[in-house]
């Protein structure tokens, strides 16, 4: 019995870390794409800038990993449950 309880501690834990790091990586999304939408908005004045262009292109491979990262924790938490 005292097995079975440490069994679902350590379960509540992995998942409570689980949340914590999905949660994280949702903050860092949110956060690049409100970078994204401040240099777009950096582009209509001036639209040739090249160096926001490449910031931009920076930003979202950035976005692409991260999403990468989230999906792969979101479907690891679902393994363990």
């Amino acid at each position: 019995m005292w097995q079975q309880e440490i069994i679902e501690k350590l379960q509540n834990f992995h998942n409570e870390i689980q949340t914590f790091t999905i949660t994280h990586l949702l903050e860092k999304y949110n956060h690049l794409n409100e970078e994204i939408l401040t240099i777009y908005q950096q582009l209509r004045a001036h639209s040739s800038n090249d160096y926001l262009i490449g910031k931009i292109q920076e930003l979202k491979q950035q976005r692409i990993s991260l999403g990468s990262q989230i999906q792969l924790a979101k479907n690891h938490s679902l393994l363990i449950m």
